[in-house]
């Protein structure tokens, strides 16, 4: 049998070193790094998310405005087909329930401008959410219709539209002339 001496080795006699503590101070920096990191991260995230939000209230404000001004060009159309185009207001009728209006006069603020888009002076259409979209609108768009031009029966059609939040607005026009 091969018996191993009972005796250490000089290496192992000496008296062991003392531990200075540099794995722990790169560890903490490390883990401070990793931290920063991942702060950095999240925050990126919720800026992301933010964004993206911004942009679908948007894009729902913008297609509202759409059809808005779709629907003011119909109304505009069947009106002068029919020969019965609605009293015109003033441009600076304090109410125009129908939202049909004459225009400024040249230094005058455009009436689109100036209308109050909430109350009765433009018309509400009623519009669903676009398929694939969960988030209701703040407010039905609106429309107005402006003569331009009574000599060459030249109209502008103006839609405002918000989006699910109310904070995104989107305001369209089109010319319309009739013959």
């Amino acid at each position: 049998m091969n018996a191993t001496p009972f005796f250490r080795s000089p290496a192992s006699l000496r008296a062991p070193r003392r531990e200075r503590g540099a794995v722990l101070i790169m560890t903490l920096i490390l883990l401070v790094v990793a931290t920063l990191i991942a702060l950095s991260a999240q925050r990126n995230t919720a800026l992301e998310e933010r964004m993206a939000g911004n942009l679908l209230d948007r894009n729902l404000s913008f297609q509202a405005a759409e059809a808005a001004l779709r629907g003011g060009e119909s109304a505009l159309a069947n009106a002068v087909a029919a020969g019965s185009v609605p009293v015109l207001c003033s441009a600076d009728a304090g109410n125009c329930a129908a939202g049909w209006y004459t225009a400024a006069s040249g230094a005058q603020t455009p009436v689109w401008k100036r209308v109050g888009w909430g109350d009765g002076n433009s018309v509400p259409i009623a519009v669903a959410p676009p398929s694939g979209s969960t988030s209701p609108l703040a407010a039905n768009p609106r429309y107005i219709i402006e003569q331009l031009d009574a000599s060459t029966s030249t109209w502008r059609v103006t839609a405002r539209a918000t989006g699910g939040s109310g904070a995104g607005v989107v305001v369209l026009q089109s010319i319309y002339i009739t013959e």
